[in-house]
């Protein structure tokens, strides 16, 4: 009876330090593969900066075609926000200005 439980708590730690170990390993393969495709998907992004200081907001005047990517920079101690429209055919900033 006492070497049976001897052999079952030998093969218990022998599991448990066998379990340690490889929970242990990593694979650095996949984690480079990752930080590699995550470093292309950010090549191919287009991304605009927005940079408010004051009451200025400060981006360059064109926006590629496309799928693009804001990035939002406040640097004024105020709360502010950036509003994208499109508006319809034949009607532009002016037309807005014009009514409020």
């Amino acid at each position: 009876m006492k070497t049976l439980c001897k052999e079952i708590l030998a093969l218990t730690i022998i599991c448990y330090v066998f379990l340690i170990f490889q929970s242990c390993k990593k694979d650095k393969k996949q984690t480079h593969s990752t930080t590699q495709i995550k470093k292309e998907v950010l090549k191919k992004k287009q991304v605009i900066e927005i940079v408010t200081e004051s009451m200025d907001f400060q981006m360059s005047d064109t926006i590629a075609s496309g799928w693009n990517t804001f990035r939002y920079i406040n640097k004024s101690p105020q709360t502010h926000f950036f509003l994208i429209d499109k508006y319809p055919e034949g009607k532009n900033l002016e037309n807005w200005m014009n009514w409020a």
